[in-house]
């Protein structure tokens, strides 16, 4: 190689390596794509880099335009230089003294779409188009409903939690999150997903009541620029047992009834546990307060009572009887049936008493 193809060669390579420096120097972090609904905002996270140390917002000018003209302004610090459908309409969030350069367009419109570019002007150093990290936005022309979440399992009384939330992209006015239950307590929360994306989350605690169930819960997402959009849901109550009706009225109707025909139950002369074998069979069931009620109230129908899993002998005072039960019928499931079945059985004799 002669002495000026060495010459040649030595200056690409310097001319090479310092455009890689230059290139490496000035830089530009921005998402690709960000979704943007009409009418609302949109604010596109931005930084940068230029060589050398930091200079104050004074001295460093933020520029945004289209891909394909750098002249085509939708920001500009002099405004007269702003494309005509965006004035009014775009600002920077970040100082671009701490190199952020982060975008907001309001009022958002359908040819919003881009894609748009960052560029910079620092004083006593240079300008720098970076059209290769350009951004493209999607256009949405309706919101998208909020996710509802309700618990499976609610019980009356016991404290509930819902959740309602909804993605955005304009966190300087975030959507607002509402509910239509009568006793709204809710809470808000902001959080950063991410690539531009915000959700917002709306926590509805309350105790539910009787009249909650089956009744349909809307959360409602209002967006700047007034957009709506709603999830709807029902809750299904489940009530707790009734302590009057599942004890004391039970309880009471049978001390009632022994009150009231004492010498007539005492005369009673049943066969214990055939009774109870046929009323199994027939498949009948009574609630245990008042089992355990009628239990109480014919003491001398069961006053020896002896049960080892597969026998069990019953008797009346003076008088022994041993029975087999039905197979495969633990004692206290007998009990319980032999118990149940005296109310029916007392109300048919009374029923054809002279």
């Amino acid at each position: 190689m002669d002495v000026q193809g060495r010459h040649t060669f030595y200056w690409l390579f310097i001319i090479a390596i310092s455009g890689f420096v230059f290139a490496e120097e000035w830089q530009v972090s921005v998402v690709s794509e960000i979704n943007a609904l009409v009418a609302s905002c949109v604010v596109v996270p931005c930084t940068f880099k230029y060589p050398g140390t930091k200079k104050p917002t004074s001295r460093v000018k933020g520029i945004w335009h289209t891909k394909n003209n750098r002249d085509d302004c939708i920001y500009h610090d002099d405004k007269f230089k702003i494309k005509d459908t965006f004035k009014e309409r775009t600002q920077l969030l970040g100082s671009l003294g701490d190199q952020n350069c982060t975008l907001e367009i309001n009022r958002v419109e359908n040819h919003d779409n881009g894609p748009f570019c960052f560029r910079t002007e620092v004083q006593d150093l240079d300008k720098y188009s970076f059209v290769k990290n350009c951004i493209d936005i999607h256009i949405v022309e309706h919101p998208k409903a909020p996710e509802l979440h309700t618990p499976e399992s609610i019980t009356e009384d016991t404290p509930i939690v819902l959740k309602c939330s909804v993605i955005h992209t304009c966190p300087s006015h975030p959507p607002s999150l509402t509910w239509n239950h009568r006793n709204e307590h809710s809470k808000m929360h902001h959080k950063n997903i991410g690539h531009g994306n915000w959700e917002v989350e709306s926590i509805l605690s309350f105790n539910p009541s009787k009249e909650d169930d089956h009744k349909e819960i809307t959360c409602t997402a209002t967006f700047y620029g007034k957009l709506e959009s709603k999830a709807r849901g029902k809750i299904y109550i489940k009530t707790k047992p009734d302590l009057i009706q599942t004890i004391i009225v039970p309880v009471a109707a049978v001390l009632e009834c022994g009150i009231v025909f004492p010498d007539f139950l005492a005369d009673l002369d049943l066969d214990v546990p055939r009774m109870m074998a046929a009323e199994h069979h027939k498949g009948r069931h009574t609630h245990p307060g008042l089992a355990s009620a009628l239990a109480i109230c014919w003491p001398a129908q069961l006053v020896a009572v002896i049960s080892d899993g597969n026998s069990a002998e019953f008797g009346e005072q003076g008088r022994d009887v041993s029975r087999t039960p039905p197979q495969q019928t633990p004692f206290p499931r007998l009990l319980l049936l032999f118990c149940s079945s005296r109310v029916p059985i007392v109300n048919e004799s009374l029923a054809v008493s002279p």
